[in-house]
This record gives structure tokens, C-alpha cells and sequence, in this order.
């Protein structure tokens, strides 16, 4: 029997050189060794109290040395808990038997390196199947211990759990080739640049729309791309505003760019920074959506909204023409030839006369019908209070001579266009003063209210009031509920407020009772 004390990694070295493991016991008395070893029927101690055994013993990573066949010679605790074997179970298996199949084949291939010396070591990640039958994954550093005539002694193993990493590294990989599926297969273009504008990524919808690869594009100045050569004005903007979304400004423009074959086409562009967690500007996002069918069909509008104008002022011109030609020559009979004429004849005169004025008064409503319809006028901040006050200066006759009670009070602001507004008002305060009961002092009460994601207004009169079963009958072109003997008028007015209405993209509708007065009420979208 031989034993042998060994205290170092050098000496451990020296004893292993039998393959055959036939086996493994404990001794367990006091400052005896802890492991005894048959190789050949000769008895080698190995001292795990020894500050390599400790190490060995202790080691937070699986150790182990390894036969040239593949066998376990000696594996640690860690190992075993690791694999889910004994120590006497593991050494009756190679590490053949427990690596996956898909991973054997790489690992042999370093192994027959590691022996013919070609390489000193070597660390692959792979695949063992525990005893359970769980996948583990692992990170393998090998090398190989010889003899001082050169011969093969045994392989070293240091065996570390990467299963977390890996899948974590595995679950990132799944979510980047997500993201990255719906980056290049979103209809926007998309790119990712740093604060001074070089290019970090574009999605493929980009590089399509100009026939470019990504080599094209990234490492390169945004502005220096493709797209933005279609003018040197065209760059500088970008430029400018690539200064200003990299100080924390969201960017937002038309702009046409080259696409293919260098096709000029128009696009919504956005800038938009992303943030750090100190809040400082860490990249930007740049973003292109193709609107050049919406631009055609703007433009065409714009022609459509010209011709319209030109065609209505035209009609409008023409169609006066003959009716001043006819009240020229009725006022003309009615002052000439008034004595000469019965009652009856001077009852005609006046029917035409009438007839032209209210004529007259429809074609101007119509021309102004036409001129709401303008989808192209901006919006601009409103002061309602102000804007009910320049109203009210055009019924100052009226007003006075009706002596009629006006209450409006903090009146908000908003955002609408103008001309339409200032009609939207003038005519509903306009038949609040006109549709009154004779000898009533007219009380009229304007109110606005914020509902969150939208205005609402309500124009409220004391005057005669509308039956149910008109009150959305008012609204139509032309709808008159009274002869104009007794209230003047063309029936467009209610109509003309309708189309105001919808095209701030809001609603409009009224309360009333016979005898008791009418409410109207309107929203305007925020």
C-alpha cells in the first residue's frame, strides 16, 4: 500500500496516471485522510485537509479530471450537485454519455486538439443532460496534463453554469429579433442617430425606399444620405434641426426627399429625442412617413377651392347683374309712375322689389355657404370674449332699438379659424334678436364651457320658440319656418352654422319651447 500526501496541484499531478478507477471509500478519523483511491490494486491517499483539496473540495465552480476516454477520474461537490450524480454514479459514465448530441462533436473536436497538442486549452459553452434529464448549460475550460516522457496524464476540467445567462441571453435575442421584425416591417421610415447626427440604424423600409443597403447609411452623417441630397436647403434645415431635437425639441415637418432613382417625394418628418435617466439627450429618433398622395390631393384641393371661388364670385357677379337691372327699373316705375298706376299695380311693383331684395340677400348667403367650406384656413388663438363684442358692434342698431339684455362673461380662448367663428356667432345671435315675440325685451345668455377634449357653447333667447318636430329640420340649406312678411330672411343661416360646426369637428343641435324661447347648443374639438 503507498501513500500519499499531497499538497499542491503539482503533486495531485503526479500520482493519477492509472485510467482504471476501481474504487472510492471515506475514511472519517481525526487528522487521517479523507479519501482513499484503488489504482491497480495500489492505495493512493489523497488529502482533500490539503490546501489544494480544500480548494478542489470547496470550489463554488465544478472540478474534475478526466481519463483520455472521456471517463470521471475525480469530480467535486459542486460538480456532482450540478450533474445531479453521486461521485460513485459519475464514475461509471464519460462525459460523452452526459453531453448533449447536438454539442459532442465540437467538444471531441477540441479534445483530440487538446492531445495532439496542437492547442494548449481551450473553453467552448455546451450542453450537459443531468441525471433529471434537464438541459444545463455550461462553460468548459479544458487543458491537459502530461508526463515528463511526454505521455498523456488527464484532462482538467472547470465546469461553470451559464443556464441563467444563456437564457437570458437567449430571451434578449428573441425580443432584439422581434423588435427588429416589426423595425423593418413597420410602413414608416425609421432611423436611430446619436446627438450629432450620425447615422446608428435604419430600418429596411428606408433602404427600400431609395434602393440603399445599410453600409450606405450607418457610420454617416444623416444629412449627407441619399435622401437629404435633394437640395443643399434641404440638408441645412435637417442640419438645424437635428441641433434642436439633440437640445430636447420634438421636430416635426414636411419635407420632400429623393426616393429611388432619385424621385422626389414628400414626407411628415420627425425628430424626436430620447432621454437618459439623468435626462440629459442620450440619441434621437428620426421618423418619415410618406404622405405625397395626401399632398396631391391637397393641392388638387387647393386648385378645386380656387376654381370654386373664382366660379362662385363669377355667378355671383352674373346673377346680380339682372336683378339690379330689375330693381333699377322697378324703383324707377314706383317713382315715376306712381300716380299713374292703381293700388293694385303699385302692390305688383312692390312684390318685385321684394322680391329681387330677398334675391339678393340668397345669392350673398350662398357665396358665403361656399366660402366656409375652405378646409385650408389655418386656426389661430380666438378670444370669444372679444369675438362675441366685435359681433355685437355690428347689431348695435338692432340691439338698441329692440333694447335687448346681452350676458356673457368669461368667455374662453381657442383655437379655431376666424372667419367661420365670427359667422358661426353672428348668425345664431343674429336669429336669437330676430325671432321674438312683439313688444318682448329680448334676453339673451351666451355660455362656454371646457369638457376636456372639447368646447361647448350654448346661445340661450327668450324668443318664440321652434315645435319639436323642427328642430333638426332648421339646420337643412334653405329650410324657412316663417313667411318672410313675418321674420326676413334666406333659411341659410342655421345651415351656414352647421358646416362651421363640422368642420371644427364638433356638433350642433337645440332645445326649444313654443312661446318660451330656444337654446343652441355646439361643441368645437380641442
Amino acid at each position: 500500500m503507498v501513500h500519499v500526501f499531497f499538497q499542491g496541484y503539482s503533486e495531485l499531478s503526479g500520482i493519477l496516471k492509472d485510467r482504471n478507477i476501481l474504487r472510492w471509500t471515506a475514511m472519517n478519523k481525526k487528522n487521517e485522510p479523507s479519501v482513499i483511491k484503488y489504482l491497480d490494486g495500489k492505495k493512493i491517499v489523497i488529502d482533500l485537509n490539503s490546501e489544494f483539496g480544500r480548494t478542489f473540495k470547496f470550489a463554488a465552480i465544478g472540478m474534475a479530471l478526466v481519463d483520455q476516454e472521456g471517463r470521471w477520474i475525480i469530480a467535486n461537490n459542486s460538480l456532482c450537485k450540478l450533474l445531479e450524480y453521486s461521485q460513485e454514479e459519475l464514475q461509471k459514465l464519460t462525459f460523452q454519455d452526459i453531453t448533449h448530441p447536438d454539442d459532442l462533436e465540437k467538444d471531441l473536436e477540441k479534445v483530440r486538439k487538446l492531445y495532439g497538442k496542437e492547442i494548449d486549452s481551450y473553453q467552448i459553452e455546451k450542453r450537459y443532460i443531468t441525471q433529471s434529464g434537464r438541459i444545463l448549460w455550461i462553460n468548459l475550460s479544458g487543458s491537459a496534463v502530461w508526463n515528463e516522457d511526454g505521455s498523456f496524464r488527464y484532462y482538467i476540467a472547470q465546469i461553470q453554469d451559464i443556464t441563467k445567462e444563456k437564457e437570458a441571453v437567449e430571451l434578449l435575442a428573441e425580443k432584439e429579433s422581434l423588435f427588429r421584425g416589426i423595425f423593418n416591417s413597420t410602413f414608416q421610415f425609421i432611423g436611430f442617430l446619436n446627438t450629432e447626427g450620425l447615422v446608428y440604424e435604419a430600418n429596411q423600409t428606408a433602404l427600400n425606399f431609395a434602393g440603399l443597403k445599410p453600409e450606405d447609411v450607418i457610420g454617416k452623417n444623416f444629412w449627407d444620405c441619399y435622401w437629404w441630397q435633394i437640395s443643399p436647403s434641404t440638408q441645412k434645415k435637417l442640419k438645424k434641426s437635428i441641433k434642436k431635437a439633440a437640445a430636447g425639441e420634438f421636430i416635426q415637418y414636411e419635407v420632400e426627399v429623393w426616393g429611388r432613382d432619385r424621385t422626389p417625394s414628400t414626407i411628415l418628418f420627425n425628430l424626436k429625442p430620447v432621454f437618459g435617466e439623468s435626462h440629459e439627450v442620450i440619441a434621437l429618433i428620426a421618423e418619415g412617413r410618406l404622405i405625397q398622395d395626401i399632398v396631391d390631393a391637397r393641392n388638387a384641393l387647393i386648385r378645386n377651392n380656387e376654381e370654386l371661388e373664382q366660379f362662385t364670385s363669377i355667378a355671383s357677379h352674373d346673377l346680380k347683374e339682372p336683378l339690379r337691372m330689375v330693381k333699377s327699373f322697378g324703383q324707377l316705375l314706383q317713382r315715376h309712375y306712381a300716380g299713374k298706376l292703381d293700388e293694385k299695380g303699385q302692390q305688383y311693383i312692390g312684390f318685385m322689389l321684394d322680391a329681387v331684395g330677398r334675391m339678393g340677400l340668397l345669392i350673398d348667403d350662398l357665396l358665403e355657404y361656399s366660402r366656409v367650406g375652405d378646409e385650408l384656413t389655418g386656426k389661430e388663438e380666438i378670444n370669444t370674449q372679444e369675438l362675441i363684442q366685435e359681433v355685437l358692434n355690428l347689431y348695435t342698431d338692432l340691439i338698441e332699438g329692440k333694447s335687448a339684455k346681452i350676458y356673457f362673461s368669461e368667455l374662453p380662448k381657442i383655437r379655431a379659424k376666424r372667419v367661420p367663428m365670427k359667422l358661426l356667432f353672428q348668425n345664431l345671435i343674429g336669429n336669437a334678436l330676430k325671432y321674438q315675440k312683439i313688444g318682448e325685451l329680448p334676453l339673451i345668455k351666451i355660455v362656454g364651457e371646457d369638457k376636456g377634449s372639447f368646447w361647448k357653447f350654448s346661445i340661450s333667447d327668450n324668443g318664440i320658440g321652434i315645435k319639436e318636430e323642427y328642430q333638426k329640420e332648421v339646420f337643412k340649406l334653405f329650410r324657412r319656418l316663417h313667411t318672410n312678411q313675418e321674420y326676413k330672411g334666406s333659411g341659410m343661416g342655421l345651415a351656414i352654422c352647421k358646416k362651421v360646426v363640422n368642420q371644427h369637428k364638433g356638433e350642433i343641435w337645440l332645445e326649444s319651447e313654443v312661446g318660451r324661447g330656444s337654446t343652441v347648443y355646439f361643441t368645437l374639438k380641442k
